[in-house]
């Protein structure tokens, strides 16, 4: 019996297929024109993974390792980024609607021009971070960490949001 004899039908075989690269995600694992709802990377080594071009739907990526992955031109609405680890991650062009990175490690993450709508950056660390010509909107808090290195769009004041300068 062949493995897609095992499924009732091709669509079962191919989600179960993007099940499975979700599953087995590695370093470098390429998403990349992915369409990924509700699926969950929680706590998952996700090192320089591409997600390009892909909708992130409700996807939960919760204390999962994205150094240096690339989530350019993405779409991602209602993500969940709570303590995961996004050092040096590419973010630019992307739309983030009630994104969360609420004690997410975000140093010297790259979100230029992108439009990051509600997202909830409470805790998070955003020193060394560039949000150049983004659209940065959502919460922050005392405990939301951002220092000289931090570029923020055009008229943002951070003291203002209630972040602090940890040098």
């Amino acid at each position: 019996m062949s493995i897609l004899q095992r499924f009732q039908s091709w669509p079962e075989f191919a989600v179960m297929m993007l099940l499975s690269s979700a599953l087995f995600a590695e370093d470098g694992a390429d998403f990349k024109y992915k369409v990924l709802s509700d699926d969950r990377f929680d706590g998952q080594k996700l090192i320089a993974a591409d997600f390009s071009y892909s909708v992130i739907a409700a996807a939960s990526f919760d204390k999962a390792i994205l150094r240096k992955a690339m989530i350019k031109y993405a779409v991602a609405s209602d993500a969940k980024f709570t303590g995961a680890d996004l050092q040096g991650a590419l973010l630019r062009y992307s739309v983030m609607t009630d994104a969360r990175f609420t004690g997410a490690d975000c140093r010297r993450a790259d979100f230029s021009y992108s439009l990051l709508a509600d997202a909830d950056f409470t805790g998070a660390d955003l020193r060394g971070a560039i949000f150049t010509h983004a659209s940065l909107g959502g919460r922050f808090d005392a405990s939301t960490t951002y220092d000289n290195a931090t570029k923020f769009p055009e008229g943002f004041d951070p003291v203002a949001a209630g972040l602090t300068l940890r040098e």
